[in-house]
């Protein structure tokens, strides 16, 4: 019987995962309160080399661009990188229609009770309830205000969430970031923060004084009451899997 030979590689269909592009796009990122949006800013501004204009408006629900940034959106979308902060996701569509769209959620509950603590210990003048929560307001009638448990839909409102080129999740930051890669160009993470990375943290909430501790009971209260930031936070969940399958995997 002659010799078959060598027995053949078996054969694999799987396709070679494609490098992120080298160039970089112009992007808005839309930071949402207490959703790890400070340490994307964070990460964006040293991956960038403080090429990343932060636009922290007083109204953050304003739908237009600020004049001086509209007037000049040429050299802006030339020196900058990209554009990060408080901001209606409208904010800048009409002046930088090509940029990509980005903006990271939490789950709306963790989202409730961070914004609750923040504002119970914070006196300042952006802390809008830190007077009556001191006097008695619950966690639960904080939920139910206008602007805070509905606070991810707002932000994001006019958007349909499948135009977003990423809707990344605070508790998947790390994973975010590597399809963060594909979507605005290789940022060299290992590079600015190691590997595996070690994200800058602002705003911890075990630097506050007072961190109140919150049982099931009252996060099911909660959650009653932030009905259409978690539909809204479940439909980030699967675009974000998506995005993994397609760039990931």
């Amino acid at each position: 019987m002659a010799d078959a030979g060598p027995i053949p590689p078996p054969i694999t269909t799987r396709a070679r995962r494609p490098a992120p592009p080298a160039a970089h796009s112009f992007f808005v990122s839309v930071h949402i309160p207490k959703t790890g949006g400070t340490t994307l800013g964070l990460v964006l501004d040293r991956v960038f080399r403080k090429r990343v204009l932060m636009d922290y408006p007083d109204n953050p629900m304003e739908d237009r661009a600020d004049p001086l940034i509209a007037a000049h959106r040429s050299f802006v979308a030339a020196y900058f990188h990209g554009i990060h902060g408080h901001f209606s996701a409208r904010r800048h569509l009409d002046t930088f229609p090509a940029a990509r769209l980005i903006a990271t959620l939490r789950h709306p509950v963790d989202r409730v009770i961070s914004q609750y603590q923040h504002e119970l210990n914070d006196a300042g003048a952006a802390s809008a309830y830190h007077g009556a929560i001191r006097d008695g307001m619950t966690v639960v009638d904080f939920a139910a205000r206008p602007g805070v448990g509905d606070a991810m839909t707002r932000y994001l409102a006019g958007v349909d969430p499948r135009d977003y080129d990423l809707l990344l999740l605070s508790d998947r930051l790390a994973e975010g970031l590597h399809v963060l890669n594909y979507v605005l160009g290789n940022m060299d993470i290992p590079q600015h923060f190691g590997s595996p990375p070690m994200l800058p943290r602002e705003n911890p909430g075990t630097a506050r004084a007072r961190v109140l501790a919150f049982d099931a009971a009252i996060r099911a209260a909660i959650f009653a009451r932030v009905g259409a930031d978690a539909d809204l936070y479940a439909q980030a969940q699967r675009l974000f899997a998506q995005k993994v399958r397609r760039y990931l995997k």
